[in-house]
């Protein structure tokens, strides 16, 4: 599973951060040249936001996922076979999602192996492979161990989601503390930009004693890197918090 940009995205995200960088020259040196000259900021800048962006995108696949363990365990209290439950669920899923969701299409390529009669273990084997994901290898794990062991399988399936369920739910609302967390943090980077865009729209030459002199260059380049950094780190420091 590939949670990373497209190709389209990626350039899109590197011009739109270019420009926020270029901007970011002007206000801390008074010189859209300065902000040409402290381009490579873009790299890590774009490195942070491309990780973030994997992060949201796993969380989204994981939280559809959840959905679509609740849909295969309604299938299979109702009486469907797994094979058909996950049929079922899919089309729940497209339901809800869209053709183009992500767990739509992972199960399309699911249901598209049962039909070459691919077995059932198979199929949720390749899937914990490929999207790697926690609760994905404790689904299989557990289905594999059930199936060879006999014993009522839908019961034990049941059981399984039932706790996979409850365990992605607490996770989830750890995310949303997290995600709380992280936007104040972001209020607070973005404050001394703020100020900084403020007082040079309100008193153009209110600055210019910082941008002319060398110790006021010295100072904007301090506060600079502080502003990076505290944004860099954003993110293991609510981790830590949290």
């Amino acid at each position: 599973m590939n949670y990373c940009m497209s190709g389209k995205k990626k350039t899109v995200s590197l011009i739109i951060i270019g420009l926020l960088v270029i901007l970011m020259g002007r206000m801390f040196y008074g010189s859209f040249k300065a902000g040409i000259i402290i381009l490579p900021l873009v790299i890590p800048i774009y490195r942070q936001y491309s990780t973030k962006y994997k992060d949201r995108a796993k969380a989204e696949f994981e939280h559809q996922y959840k959905e679509m363990l609740v849909a295969l365990k309604d299938g299979i209290v109702t009486g469907y076979s797994v094979e058909n439950g996950l049929k079922e669920s899919y089309r729940e899923m497209v339901n809800i999602y869209g053709y183009d969701g992500l767990i739509c299409s992972e199960l399309r390529l699911m249901t598209s192996r049962l039909k070459l009669n691919t077995p059932i273990e198979m199929v949720f084997k390749d899937f914990a492979e490929r999207t790697d994901l926690e609760s994905a290898h404790m689904f299989y794990n557990t289905f594999s161990i059930a199936q060879k062991s006999g014993g009522n399988m839908n019961n034990v399936i049941k059981r399984v989601i039932e706790n996979i369920v409850l365990k992605e739910s607490v996770k989830e609302e750890i995310n949303v503390a997290i995600n709380d967390k992280k936007l104040e943090q972001r209020i607070m980077t973005v404050i001394p930009l703020f100020l900084i865009g403020y007082i040079s729209m309100a008193s153009p030459g209110f600055l210019d004693i910082m941008y002319k002199s060398i110790m006021g260059n010295i100072v904007m380049t301090v506060c600079l890197i502080v502003y990076l950094l505290a944004y860099l780190w954003s993110e293991k420091i609510v981790k830590v918090s949290i």
